[in-house]
């Protein structure tokens, strides 16, 4: 028994020691006389040229691997080439004892892929690769033209019989981690091959993704029909975070991506939209829908998104929308996002027949976007459309609109942050009056107001009886709000009795009115 216990502590002490040395001894020993073999495997694998300017290393454990650094993979005329951090190759351990490479599987690791888009004309419809291809990356990026797809972890193959290329594995897409199949058939005699892909959204992105059937054309042209869906626009583009989704054809050609026809729905509301996505440098995505009907908040909302990864313009315009519970209608809204000057372009209508136009640059903010720039109102019914902006949904409208002039017209330069709307260099014509100066609103639980304005002149009718029972009225509802105004009046014009040069302050509040 003695003697076996020596037996076996022995074998476990070598063992030991074998396992130490598979471990740490062959990364020290000199691997560069399989630099050729590896580079001669690899062009036959890949179909193209190999070059290594790194050394060579071999590790045992936990497989033996052939490991050499700063690969290239040539250009072959196709304007493909490839920079790989890493090829490691799975080969066969007796054989190398014998100085003989056999290899199994192939590993590019960290690979930077540059394919121009669209491709030359002696580049075919499915990639040139010898037959029974098979090959695996880790930790890629892809350079398509003016895209760049990050983290591409994949299994790489070709059907020795056919010739059709598959691909499946992971990417980021912009930082956006998705799982993608990609299956290109083997050419006719005509050069066309059929296409399938697939991509699904991972983490934040689950539940979004979308199929492509078509057909390659060559040199980078396809054409074919595109469904894509998803839980929450708003991952994707500054929308609303409602469930999308979209059908209809897709070719690409010229390096652009066009989708003249799609049938889109946003939410409930159904519509169509076109999409244009330029894959040339610089890269740019255009959009342009029609819908029913959505809920003007949710673009609002998403202006604060960060910067996107590519500039995005969009075009969107509707019958009518909601913005806080209040309904509009003849919605136009232009989004110019992810590029130097990011911006919108907004008309809409409003109870009352009013016209609002604003056109605004976007800036980013620590509490959000801002969004400033020149407004327009033209109201002709203002008493309608003010109690539309005052009522809260299902309350009760004012009772002091009544006492409002019948029209305005209002210029000014708007700044909205967050609830806060401020209007510098007010204009506004108000009746047979013309006001200027500054004003802020506060949209909150007890909404604020501060004004500092000039009135040319005030027409003002003497009341049959004091106090007049408007001022009741109009003092109950004052003491809605926190209002702090200061009006100039450059004439009162009051029947009988010409009063200049007025100076009025006013602070409302929860009790009540004080003016000077």
């Amino acid at each position: 028994m003695q003697a076996l216990r020596r037996v076996l502590t022995g074998a476990a002490v070598l063992l030991m020691l074998a396992l130490l040395a598979a471990w740490q001894v062959p990364p020290r020993l000199e691997w560069g006389r399989y630099r050729g073999s590896i580079a001669a495997f690899a062009s036959a694998r890949l179909a193209r040229g190999v070059t290594i300017g790194g050394q060579v290393s071999l590790s045992l454990l936990p497989q033996v691997v052939l490991t050499a650094s700063e690969v290239k993979l040539a250009d072959r005329g196709d304007g493909i080439s490839a920079r790989v951090g890493a090829l490691r190759l799975q080969v066969q351990f007796w054989p190398l004892l014998r100085g003989h490479v056999v290899p199994r599987d192939l590993l590019l690791a960290d690979p930077v892929v540059t394919v121009p888009w669209p491709l030359p004309d002696t580049a075919g419809a499915v990639p040139a690769l010898a037959p029974g291809f098979a090959a695996g990356t880790e930790g890629g990026a892809l350079h398509l033209g003016a895209l760049t797809l990050t983290a591409v972890s994949a299994s790489l193959h070709a059907d020795p019989d056919t010739g059709a290329f598959g691909a499946q594995g992971t990417v980021s897409v912009q930082g956006r981690p998705c799982r993608f199949t990609a299956l290109i058939g083997a050419a006719g005699r005509d050069g066309i091959a059929p296409l399938n892909l697939t991509l699904d959204g991972q983490g934040a992105l689950q539940g979004t993704g979308g199929s492509f059937r078509g057909r390659l054309l060559g040199h980078g042209a396809l054409q074919g029909t595109l469904q894509a869906r998803g839980p929450d626009a708003s991952k994707l583009l500054p929308a609303p975070a409602v469930p999308w989704r979209v059908q209809g054809a897709v070719q690409v050609s010229g390096g652009q991506l066009q989708a003249p026809d799609l049938q889109l729905m946003l939410a409930d509301s159904p519509g169509q939209a076109r999409v244009t996505l330029r894959m040339l440098p610089p890269a740019r995505l255009d959009a342009a829908a029609k819908l029913g009907q959505f809920a003007l908040g949710g673009w609002i909302a998403g202006l604060a998104r960060p910067g996107l990864p590519i500039p995005v313009h969009l075009d969107v315009r509707a019958q009518a929308a909601t913005w806080r519970g209040r309904a509009l209608r003849d919605i136009a809204l232009q989004l110019d996002l992810g590029g130097a000057e990011p911006g919108l372009v907004a008309d809409a209508t409003l109870p009352g027949d009013a016209k609002l136009h604003l056109s605004a640059s976007l800036q980013e903010s620590t509490t959000g976007a801002v969004l400033a720039g020149p407004l327009t109102l033209s109201a002709p019914d203002l008493p309608t459309t003010l109690t539309w902006l005052a009522t809260k949904p299902g309350g009760a409208p004012p009772d002091w609109a009544p006492l409002l002039a019948p029209r305005a017209d209002l210029q000014a330069r708007l700044r909205l942050a967050g609830p806060r709307l401020e209007l510098a260099g007010l204009a506004l014509k108000l009746g047979a009056s013309t006001v200027t100066g500054d004003a802020a609103l506060t949209l909150a639980a007890r909404p604020s107001v501060r004004a500092a304005l000039t009135v040319d002149h005030l027409a003002i009718a003497p009341p049959l009886s004091w106090p007049p029972p408007e001022a009741a009225r109009l003092a109950a509802a004052l003491a809605l709000i926190d209002a702090d105004l200061d009006l100039h009046a450059n004439a009162l014009d009051i029947p009988g009795l010409p009063v200049s040069h007025v100076e009025i302050q006013a602070r409302t509040g929860a009790n009540g009115v004080a003016l000077r």
